[in-house]
């Protein structure tokens, strides 16, 4: 029996042996949509949950919607609990991740901070195109975010029009940091593209320290346009190269490519993540690492 588009195994459902909700499969699937025509004509009604989740073009509201979990599950009585709803929207208000490929918490290194204040900011936002304020905040755009590193009190900001709010998330920290406490240049853009295996320590990105690219494959890979849109959202701009590509910027000189490629009779569907060659200048290979993920995660729940 097929995952239902609440995204519970209906195989292990409770409703379902009860007899109180049969299989609809995802929200894309013709069960979902025969199952809502059977309560039309039957009930003159239909399931919000599987009404919503096709009306919206998701699979699973588990896994694809970013408004979940929604009011069709806390004023229903579907299969999750009140606390389970509880901690989805717990964890999903704090997405990033914040562990490098060993499940090591990440640290920021106090003298990181140090080391930043005591550059020459001119220079530094000369290389970065970052800015200061009036308070000596080193202040960049992180994706669609304006993010404040607040110096002399060692906080990350994200900057709105009402204030700063401070943010718990010591990977962007950390690669924010490393990235302003060293770069030293005005690197050229669009040279050379390479992938994780042509830098020069790309023995790095092996075992557990792949790049972790196949939870936005599997979100986007039958959905092209999403993808070009939810990369928008994140001040991305789609490129002519593959069956659909886009360019993020994490930060304002360090481009990160997404080239998505459709299945074929000789090939599964794949992604590719591809850098400058100047990335290599400005970040080893694990914060690299962790700024892919980051990036995923932006993409994945924006």
């Amino acid at each position: 029996m097929p995952t239902g588009a609440c995204g519970i195994n209906c195989d292990v459902c409770r409703l379902n042996l009860l007899g109180l909700c049969t299989s609809c499969g995802s929200g894309k699937s013709d069960e979902a949509r025969l199952k809502l025509e059977t309560q039309k004509r039957l009930f003159n009604d239909t399931c919000p949950i599987l009404s919503c989740v096709v009306m919206n073009n998701k699979d699973y509201c588990l896994r694809d919607c970013n408004q979940f979990p929604c009011e069709n599950y806390l004023q229903n009585p579907y299969p999750f609990s009140g606390a389970y709803l509880q901690m989805q929207k717990r964890r999903r208000e704090h997405p990033l991740l914040s562990t490098d490929p060993l499940g090591n918490q990440v640290q920021i290194p106090e003298e990181y901070w140090d080391e930043v204040l005591k550059r020459d900011l001119n220079l530094v936002c000369s290389y970065s195109l970052a800015q200061t304020d009036c308070q000596g905040n080193l202040v960049f755009q992180f994706l669609n975010e304006k993010i404040v590193l607040d110096l002399k009190n060692k906080e990350i900001k994200k900057r709105t029009e009402q204030e700063d709010i401070p943010i718990d998330c010591e990977l962007l920290g950390l690669i924010s940091l490393t990235y302003f406490k060293t770069v030293d240049r005005l690197y050229p853009l669009g040279k050379t593209m390479i992938s994780s295996k042509d830098m020069k320590q790309g023995l790095y990105f092996t075992g557990k320290n792949r790049l972790k690219k196949e939870p936005v494959l599997r979100k986007f890979k039958d959905d092209h346009e999403e993808f070009i849109q939810s990369a928008a959202k994140l001040g991305g701009k789609p490129m002519d190269m593959a069956d659909a590509a886009c360019v993020l910027y994490p930060f304002p000189r360090v481009p990160v490519y997404y080239l998505l490629w459709n299945s074929s009779d000789q090939y599964e569907s794949c992604i590719s993540i591809l850098f400058d060659r100047s990335i290599e200048a400005v970040f080893p290979p694990p914060i690299i690492w962790g700024l892919v993920n980051l990036v995923n995660s932006y993409l994945l729940t924006c």
